[in-house]
This record gives C-alpha cells, sequence and structure tokens, in this order.
C-alpha cells in the first residue's frame, strides 16, 4: 500500500512539475480503427487503363482513424512517360491515378512522395517524380476537400502492380492502401 502511494505522490509531482513549466501531460487510450472503406473488384476495363474504386485502411504502428480516403480511378501499365522520365532497359513505368481526401481528420498534407506501388512479389517502389503528366500536386487538404492526380513507378517489365500505398504523414506509419488486383 505505501508503495503505491509513493508512486502516486512521484506521478502527481511530475505533473505538478511540468504543469508549471507549460508542458501538457494527456493521458490517451488508443482506440482500435473501424475501417468503413472496402476494396471491391474492378469495374470497367478500357485497354490498359483498369478502373478499381475505393480503399482499404490497414493498421501499421499506429492505428489509423478513418479520417482520410484513398481511391484509385485508373491505372495505366505501361504509362506514356512524361516530359522528362527515361525508364531504365529493362523497366516501364506504370501510373496510377488517384483521389485523396479528407473526411474529418486534421490537416492533410498531400505530397506525392508519400505514395508507393507494391508489386506481386512484394517489392516496394518509390514515387518517380515526373513520371507521368499530371502528378497529384503537393498541397494542404482541409476537412472535405480532395485532389485527384497520378503517381508514376518505375518497375521492372516483368512486374505486376499489386497495390498502392499512401502514408498520411512521414514516417508516421499510418497508411492507406488499395488493392490493384481485385
Amino acid at each position: 500500500m505505501i508503495k503505491g502511494i509513493a508512486v502516486l505522490v512521484a506521478i502527481v509531482a511530475v505533473f505538478v512539475m511540468c504543469m508549471s513549466c507549460g508542458v501538457v501531460i494527456s493521458i490517451v487510450g488508443v482506440v482500435e480503427p473501424t475501417p468503413t472503406a472496402r476494396v471491391m473488384q474492378p469495374t470497367n476495363t478500357l485497354g490498359s487503363v483498369t478502373i478499381v474504386p475505393q480503399a482499404t485502411i490497414i493498421p501499421a504502428t499506429v492505428p489509423v482513424q478513418v479520417h482520410y480516403a484513398l481511391t484509385v480511378v485508373a491505372v495505366e501499365n505501361p504509362t506514356v512517360p512524361g516530359i522528362f522520365s527515361y525508364p531504365e532497359i529493362g523497366n516501364k513505368l506504370v501510373a496510377v491515378e488517384i483521389i485523396l481526401e479528407n473526411i474529418a481528420g486534421d490537416m492533410l498534407s498531400v505530397n506525392p512522395l508519400n505514395a508507393s506501388l507494391v508489386d506481386s512479389n512484394g517489392f516496394v517502389y518509390s514515387v518517380e517524380l515526373g513520371g507521368r503528366d499530371g502528378q497529384i500536386a503537393t498541397t494542404d487538404l482541409n476537412v472535405g476537400e480532395k485532389i485527384k492526380g497520378w503517381a508514376a513507378f518505375e518497375i521492372p517489365d516483368n512486374a505486376i502492380p499489386a497495390k498502392i500505398k499512401y502514408e498520411l504523414s512521414w514516417l508516421s506509419g499510418e497508411i492507406l492502401q488499395v488493392d490493384l488486383m481485385k
């Protein structure tokens, strides 16, 4: 009992010291996400452009709240390279047209560098800046705002795009993901 009181006194003392310095301490509980988004089957195939709607949310280190949405509009495999993009021999450019939306979260800073592509063998590819004209812009989205644009990736000729991931903020571990193979 005395040990428990000593611990409580120590916690209160640290709290009082932090408050006197202007530091705010908050105790936060972890709320499990309740994803409402779902992956749907492709609805239309037009030549090399596959229409794949909606997104799934995958928890990483920190549970992702359902405040943001990633939707895939089209996949071009291969795509016509942008004016300054030249894939290496044995590689191709794949472009994914996406919509990012801030449904109800804090401001979302959109950056094409937060997107990555995973192939059917699990290899991850970073975005190729300027890889396709119409690249998604770098901007901030407030609640209710969304943006549409392309993310291009240089991958081996024999690689099959399996999913696109978008990290909500740099090194946050909060990821939106869409399966491109369904």
